[in-house]
């Protein structure tokens, strides 16, 4: 089977409009109505919302680009690329997010460093703050590897790295602000908390396009062979055989002449 990464992305988009077009719907009868619940719907469909359909379709996004990165770290292990530990590195990373998006163990965070950092407004969601640290040190660690990439797929790493970043943290500063100054519950803060989505599955759906062009160019074929091992042959040694005479393959008994 052949894809092709142009197609990948307008795929990718087309849920991400259709995800973000539910949400809308179903905050616009919450707004409306007053009907919070809608038979399962909201929690269903909110895109700011845990463990749902959106926040599954974001995990998938980050495990297909752990993936992809893992099968471009192998193919490059094979031919002896000295950055082929950068891009599984990346995959070990990705792999990560797509495992905290769905389990939101960041949100675990807040609290206590909010309360023991004695934050507020920008910082209110307070896990921002490791987050930030953390995909600092990441890019300045990866900055000889973004180096050594072509020049579109560079353009392109940045490019995705910095809109998901910046939605990410950079939103979510302002929706710390605005909830609390105004709350939670209206439209100005459902409108930030899509941006903020929204901005991250873009970024996501952009990083696997990239990856797939990277590997139509310099990774063009991945097989995948599942094989059965094939049982070894026992050699087994009687008991009453000398363990010299085993060694040498020859038998312990005399014979015997007539």
């Amino acid at each position: 089977m052949s894809l092709v990464p142009r197609r990948v992305f307008g795929v990718l988009l087309l849920i991400i409009g259709m995800l973000t077009a539910a949400s809308l719907i179903v905050h616009s009868i919450r707004l409306t109505t007053g009907h919070d619940f809608q038979h399962g719907l909201m929690p269903l469909f909110d895109l700011n919302g845990e463990r749902n359909i959106a926040s599954w379709f974001s995990s998938f996004f980050m495990l297909a680009a752990a993936t992809l990165l893992c099968c471009i770290g192998i193919a490059g292990r094979a031919k002896h690329d000295r950055f082929a530990r950068h891009w599984l590195v990346m995959a070990a990373v990705f792999l990560g997010l797509a495992i905290d998006e769905v389990a939101a163990a960041h949100e675990l965070l807040t609290r206590p460093l909010r309360e023991g950092l004695h934050v507020a407004s920008i910082f209110h969601y307070a896990w921002i703050i490791p987050g930030s640290v953390f995909a600092l040190t990441f890019l300045l660690m990866n900055v000889t590897f973004l180096r050594h990439l072509p020049a579109r797929t560079r353009t392109l790493f940045v490019l995705s790295g910095a809109l998901f970043v910046g939605s990410a943290v950079g939103m979510e500063m302002l929706e710390g602000y605005y909830d609390v100054v105004y709350g939670h519950g209206g439209w100005g803060y459902v409108l930030l908390s899509t941006i903020e989505e929204v901005g991250e599955m873009v970024a996501m759906a952009l990083f696997i396009n990239v990856l797939m062009d990277y590997m139509a160019h310099y990774v063009p074929e991945v097989r995948l062979r599942v094989s059965a091992m094939k049982p070894r042959a026992l050699h087994v040694v009687p008991e009453w055989q000398p363990r010299r005479a085993a060694a040498t393959g020859q038998s312990g008994s005399t014979p015997v002449t007539g």
